[in-house]
């Protein structure tokens, strides 16, 4: 079986292998690479990719494309993806009490493989992530995060991953048989 094909960023193997060696690993900064680590041709380079030229007076960066994951709005939009179709699929099925609570279940087991799926993705196009919080955010540490991708395309690309991961299942999907299984017959004969 061949190997597969290793990731191409679209940026030379040297560049990266110096991008993820000095990047900034903490603070406000974090993610960004000092522009003393890089030529004016790599600049070009970075730039062409989506990065940013930041030229702080004190320490002159390059930022990358970065996007934060609110994967707590995530799991809400993936609910309601899913409970807008049950209601559609399922009309008579009056999923309440033990159902209900069976159903979230399902839901909350669906979105947490949904997530360890695309994290795996997205930590193998980025070269560094973050947990972000907001300041009014201080119940949920873990809500958020932040991914520095090393172009542009790439996350783009993981944007899209995340808008299909709150998408409710496909409808051949094995999940909606798992639903079907909470619907009450409509008549009690065996």
């Amino acid at each position: 079986m061949p190997e597969p094909s290793s990731l191409h960023p679209g940026l030379d193997h040297d560049l990266i292998a110096r991008i993820n060696q000095h990047y900034i690993h903490e603070g406000p900064l974090y993610g960004s690479l000092p522009q003393s680590e890089v030529n004016a041709d790599e600049r070009r380079e970075l730039i062409r990719v989506g990065w940013i030229a930041q030229n702080y007076i004190d320490q002159p960066v390059m930022e990358p494309p970065q996007h934060i994951f609110d994967w707590a709005a995530g799991r809400i939009t993936f609910r309601d993806n899913i409970l807008h179709l049950v209601a559609h699929r399922f009309p008579n099925a009056p999923l309440l009490g033990t159902q209900q609570a069976i159903l979230e279940e399902l839901i909350d087991s669906a979105w947490e493989q949904q997530v360890d799926d695309l994290r795996v993705v997205l930590h193998s196009w980025a070269f560094a992530s973050a947990w972000a919080k907001s300041s009014d955010e201080e119940v949920d540490l873990q809500g958020r995060q932040s991914f520095s991708f090393y172009t542009d395309q790439m996350q783009k690309t993981a944007q899209a991953a995340f808008r299909a991961t709150v998408a409710a299942p496909a409808p051949d999907h094995e999940f909606w048989e798992l639903v079907k299984a909470l619907e009450q017959p409509t008549d009690n004969k065996p």
